[in-house]
Order: C-alpha cells, then sequence, then structure tokens
C-alpha cells in the first residue's frame, strides 16, 4: 500500500509581524494617496474646493480603515488590538508627513485626526474578524 505523504501549501509565505503591519500602512497609505490625488484633479476642474476639504478626511478614514481590516485578517487575533495598532502607526505617519509638509505648525485639524483614524482602524479591524 502506498503511504499517504500530506504536503504544505507553497503558495504561503510567512511573515514575522512587523512586516504585517508594515504591509497594512503601506496599503493603507496607498489608498489614502489615490484619494488626495483625486481630491486636487477635482478642484483643480472645480470652483467650490470647500467640499473637496472634506472629502480629504474621508480618504484619511477610508485608509485608515483599510490599514486596520489589512491588518486583522493577516495577523490572527484580537481584531480591535491590530486595527488599533495598525491605525496608529498610520496615523503617526500621516501626523509626520503633514507636520513636514507645514514647517511644524501644528493646527488644530490634527487632533481632529486622531481619534478619526483610530475610530476607524478600530472598525475595520472588528470588521476583518470572522
Amino acid at each position: 500500500m502506498p503511504k499517504i505523504i500530506k504536503t504544505k501549501k507553497l503558495t504561503k509565505k510567512s511573515y514575522n509581524t512587523p512586516t504585517l503591519y508594515a504591509i497594512a500602512v503601506v496599503k493603507g497609505l496607498v489608498v489614502f494617496f489615490m484619494g488626495l490625488l483625486l481630491c486636487s484633479f477635482l478642484v483643480l476642474r472645480s470652483q467650490q474646493s470647500n467640499f473637496f476639504f472634506y472629502l480629504a478626511y474621508v480618504f484619511i478614514s477610508l485608509g485608515a480603515f483599510i490599514c486596520g481590516y489589512v491588518a486583522s485578517k493577516k495577523i490572527n487575533g484580537r481584531g480591535f488590538i491590530k486595527g488599533l495598532i495598525s491605525s496608529g502607526i498610520y496615523l503617526a505617519l500621516i501626523i509626520v508627513l503633514s507636520l513636514a509638509l507645514m514647517r511644524l505648525h501644528i493646527s488644530f485639524n490634527i487632533l481632529l485626526l486622531a481619534p478619526l483614524c483610530l475610530l476607524s482602524g478600530f472598525t475595520g479591524g472588528v470588521l476583518a474578524v470572522k
């Protein structure tokens, strides 16, 4: 009788946890930058730019949601903690980029950004858990 040999799937790569967080943050940043490019194109074509100022917050929160969702899907465990950690890293990168572009001028909008990103990442992490 032939022996039954169990094989491992060769398609799945094993990554360590910081790499998986980095992948999730990069995916969130890609969504954020694509949204900003869309907003900048629409501002050039439109007369009303106040609406697009608030649309940028939608893309920031969508990027945090994607970041939390991807991190929770890739890393098994508690989804809300994975979503909060990954969106916290995403938020830190957004704040560093905005401070660098505004020449270290801190505005009230950054304080609005923190709960928005963390709540979106939390929601993405919770929804990713089966």
